[in-house]
């Protein structure tokens, strides 16, 4: 389970110490499982499944023909077993009471189970396979409340035997808030109650005539005496049966004086009938005391609310003058008015249009099925659609326009965060949001002079903290915003004119994806090399686009064997990419030859330098290294990722796989001995939403010693594995070569320095070479003259 409350054991039991063994299970007799507790983990018994999670095996989730999803098993059960049990989501009472009112209110089936303690464990949101299992008047399962190590768990065991592929039930005997409209029961079984509830609570009725009543009414079996008395003593007369209740008549609309003269002149309405059901009323009153209603004007604001609404939206007749008159309240009138002005913002974005005269918003009307794309409840944490907008508005729940503004936000943003920005579904989404934003800065002075005041900044600018409204998304794949840029028509996206060739002054533009046409992907500059070439900003590398400022895998020089070539990205097959060099590109060209090169600096990873071994590296941390090359495209790989620790712990970019992102913090030099600080990246990394994906919460990372760790490769292990001697006789052993240095005596060494530094002396530019033959003579030391 999940716990969102704080946990308190006072109320379990303290598990007691048993005599069971873990060779055989703990019986009826254990003290433990007589009152329901499991045994301690520390002890050596059977009596720990829960804890253990040792669930019945050959459990399966089904779909029943009436009652949804349910659970059977493939396997016999036998009775007394444990079977599951049901976990999901601990919360308070108190919360789960506000869920039902709020986010569960739409939902059809929901039920949980109660804890002691006030606790509820609600299966809603997580849960295990528990939540599945059906309910039966006639049950094969039944529900215990176990304490396990201090706490309440609910726990499914077999109430009988179970046979392969049965469906498993239990009864849920929970309490109906009405009784009278409870959910129906759709078991089957014969002691069917029609409703799924209590026992107490509503039963189905019978076909046959019930019984005539016997005696005093006493269930079950009577006493000796009575019955003795009974036998000899005259007979009871019958209790009469109670009269049946008198159904109150529904409360008939009192009629409007248009409705009386019409009445009156074609005589279409009889006054018996009128007089009959008033007579009806006040019998019924007189026999059933029946609560007082509350009068929607004195105690029940919500259904005040909604009149009066619907009052300043219908036109000015003698029923609205009334109400106007009767609830003279500011606070509601105003209400009444924002909701007014919210539903005319509805309904312009709700009837926007596209180019096919289809509506935009026909696939944000509804929330999609929880059953077709679950992932779209994992990722979106709080889905709304226009219809529950609607609903909103027209029960005035949005008392600021605020709060109306933040719920359309929040369905644009939920609907391109799913979609992406770039899909239909995200164009249609950002479109809509254009189109309110434009209708709520047409609103405003309706705003003003309605309500008497001007609404908040927030909702006219539709601008938060940290929001990009423009989207940059260009066919060279850069997020620049530099230079001359130009706006798509449908999808609102900005894309640079030097590399789309748009004109700049054309009355209309669609990107390619809008409207699809060729583009070349290899974009030009207009700056030329020292040679007379000319630079690109992208290249392509078969169907790989390279831009400037990518950090690629760059194969190093492996040549084929029996040729003079080397190999290429198309030849080399399958390669680790921890052998690969990652390197940076700053320029493109193509030579004479039409061969495309592309020209940057290298990093390198923590084993490639020289350092102290006390010096501790990120696990995926590269430095960079001063050493330049003009790489020809064909030996790149594949893109890889190099950013700031900072940039790290906020978030990922769009697409980008985990295993192919590094950290550069440092720099070393050309023999990369030395460290020291990056500067600010030539190159940074987009952080924009479009661009980049954040975490909800900031990483936290720290070094340590992993380029000094050794291979498990290396590591000699404790225990030896068994061979078979086939296997032995199949492997091949290769021989490895050992280099034995050359042992020398201490003449020999002698001999060898005299030859060095007789060599040495004889390169000096001075005329007569130092004698320094003493140094070779061990005892002696030369004296200074004087």
């Amino acid at each position: 389970n999940v716990y969102n409350v704080k946990l308190t054991t006072t109320g379990a039991c303290e598990p007691q110490s048993c005599n069971c063994g873990p060779t055989f299970n703990c019986g009826d007799d254990c003290i433990n499982r007589l009152v329901l507790v499991e045994c301690p983990a520390s002890h050596k018994c059977q009596n720990q499944r829960i804890q253990r999670h040792e669930w019945a095996p050959g459990l399966e989730k089904f779909m029943t023909e009436s009652k949804g999803w349910g659970v059977r098993t493939s396997l016999p059960i036998k009775t007394g077993e444990f079977i599951l049990e049901y976990v999901g989501e601990v919360v308070s009472d108190h919360e789960f009471k506000e869920r039902m009112a709020t986010r569960y209110v739409h939902d059809t089936h929901h039920y949980c189970l109660h804890l002691d303690c006030g606790l509820v464990i609600d299966g809603h949101r997580m849960g295990g396979d528990g939540r599945f299992v059906n309910h039966s008047c006639q049950p094969n399962c039944e529900m215990q409340k176990w304490s396990v190590n201090g706490q309440s768990r609910m726990a499914l065991f077999a109430h009988r035997e179970i046979e392969a592929g049965e469906e498993l039930t239990y009864d849920y005997n929970f309490s109906l808030f009405n009784p009278a409209e409870g959910q129906e029961c759709k078991c089957g079984s014969d002691n069917c109650r029609g409703v799924i509830g209590g026992k107490s609570q509503r039963v189905r009725q019978s076909t046959a005539p019930p019984p005539a009543p016997t005696g005093t009414g006493r269930v079950g079996r009577p006493r000796k005496n009575q019955a003795k008395r009974t036998l000899s003593g005259p007979k009871e007369t019958p209790v009469p049966p109670a009269p049946p209740p008198v159904i109150p008549t529904p409360q008939l609309k009192p009629l409007t004086h248009a409705q009386k003269l019409y009445i009156q002149e074609h005589h279409c309405f009889l006054l018996r009938n009128f007089y009959k059901v008033r007579r009806c009323k006040a019998a019924g009153s007189i026999s059933i005391a029946r609560p007082q209603t509350s009068t929607p004007t004195e105690n029940n604001p919500s259904t005040t609310l909604i009149n009066h609404i619907n009052a300043l939206r219908q036109p000015r007749n003698m029923k609205t003058r009334r109400l106007a008159q009767v609830e003279d309240d500011p606070e509601l009138h105003k209400t009444a008015k924002l909701a007014n002005l919210l539903r005319d913002l509805w309904n312009i974005v709700t009837k926007a249009k596209d180019e096919k005269n289809q509506q935009l918003c026909a696939a944000f009307l509804n929330l999609p099925s929880k059953r077709k794309v679950p992932e779209y409840y994992q990722r979106i944490q709080e889905p709304i659609d226009f219809n529950m907008i609607e609903q909103n508005v027209a029960s005035g729940v949005y008392r600021t326009a605020e709060s109306f503004d933040f719920d359309m936000n929040k369905l644009f943003s939920n609907a391109i965060k799913f979609y992406g920005r770039t899909s239909e579904l995200g164009i249609a989404a950002t479109r809509l949001k254009k189109i309110y934003t434009e209708a709520k800065q047409q609103s405003a002075h309706k705003f003003e002079d309605m309500l008497g005041e001007k609404p908040l900044l927030n909702f006219i600018s539709n601008k938060k903290k940290g929001e990009e409204e423009d989207v940059i998304r260009c066919i060279c794949g850069m997020f620049r915003d530099e230079g001359l840029m130009i706006q798509c028509e449908r999808c609102l996206v900005w894309q640079h004119c030097e590399c789309v060739q748009a004109d700049p002054s054309a009355a209309s533009y669609h990107c390619e994806r809008c409207v699809p046409r060729e583009v070349d992907y290899e974009i030009p500059l207009d700056e030329l090399t020292e040679h007379g070439y000319r630079y690109y900003m992208t290249l392509m590398r078969g169907n790989l686009q390279l831009r400037q400022g990518d950090t690629v895998y760059v194969l190093r020089d492996i040549p084929i064997p029996g040729t003079n070539k080397k190999h290429t990205y198309d030849t080399i097959g399958e390669i680790k990419y921890a052998d690969l060099d990652i390197f940076r590109i700053e320029r493109f060209w193509k030579d004479s030859k039409g061969q495309r090169i592309a020209y940057g600096h290298h990093y390198l990873r923590p084993h490639e330098t020289y350092h102290e071994p006390t010096r501790k590296f990120f696990p995926n941390e590269v430095m960079r290294v001063p050493l330049y090359e003009a790489v020809p495209v064909e030996l790149i790989i594949e893109h890889c990722w190099v950013m700031d620790l900072n940039t790290y712990c906020k978030g990922r970019p769009m697409g980008a796989p985990e295993d192919h992102i590094y950290i550069c913090e440092y720099r070393v030099d050309k023999t990369a001995r030395l460290f020291s600080k990056v500067s600010k990246s030539k190159f940074p990394i987009c952080t924009k939403n479009y661009a980049f994906e954040r975490f909800d919460v900031r990483l936290k990372m720290s070094r340590t010693y992993t380029p000094h760790d050794l291979d498990p490769a290396l590591v000699k292990p404790r225990g030896r594995k068994p061979q078979d001697a086939e296997d032995t006789e199949r492997r091949e052993v290769q021989p490895v070569p050992v280099h034995i240095p050359v042992a020398r005596t201490r003449s020999e060494q002698k001999t060898r320095l005299n030859k060095i530094l007789l060599n040495l002396l004889s390169k000096l530019p001075t005329k007569q070479p130092l004698d320094v033959s003493y140094l070779l003579e061990g005892g002696r030391r030369r004296k200074k003259t004087t």
